[in-house]
């Protein structure tokens, strides 16, 4: 069985855990600005992700900087026909 990743408006995280602080930890993935989360729960963690992701687009909104948005993992090449390899 494969987890889903966490996504929210768009964003998505990568979560790890901390076994020695006992903690679930989450970072957006795909965007160039650093934003982490933690909780102890999984209830939490999700609450917790949705805090992350409102707060950087308010704090976005506030500084007048344009959101990052996670990167297409996708890598499209359209070749004219004619292409001779």
């Amino acid at each position: 069985m494969k987890n889903k990743p966490m996504e929210y408006k768009g964003y998505y995280a990568n979560v790890t855990c901390d076994m020695k602080s006992k903690k679930l930890r989450g970072i957006l993935r795909g965007i160039d600005d650093f934003v982490d989360f933690s909780a102890e729960t999984a209830e939490e963690l999700e609450q917790q992700f949705h805090m992350a992701v409102d707060d950087y687009l308010e704090f976005c909104q506030e500084v007048g900087k344009t959101p990052c948005k996670e990167w297409n993992e996708t890598f499209r090449i359209r070749m004219n026909s004619s292409f001779q390899g």
